[in-house]
């Protein structure tokens, strides 16, 4: 029984990191978006590269 709930279990985390993962690929293309038509390229390449700043800018887009 308790393998029964293990496997349970482990489908649920995989699924629900399937639906985060897909959830965040989503932000961050809405993101890289809106800072093309903004004309922000110099920001487009460091969300690429800086993780935090990544962060910074989805919760100042309301997409986090």
């Amino acid at each position: 029984m308790c393998n029964l709930s293990e496997g349970i279990e482990r489908r649920g985390e995989l699924r629900g990191r399937k639906i985060g993962d897909k959830a965040g690929r989503k932000a961050l293309g809405t993101l890289l978006q809106k800072l093309i038509q903004e004309g922000r390229k110099e920001d487009v390449d460091r969300v690429l590269r800086d993780d935090e700043y990544q962060e910074q800018l989805l919760r100042e887009y309301h997409l986090k």
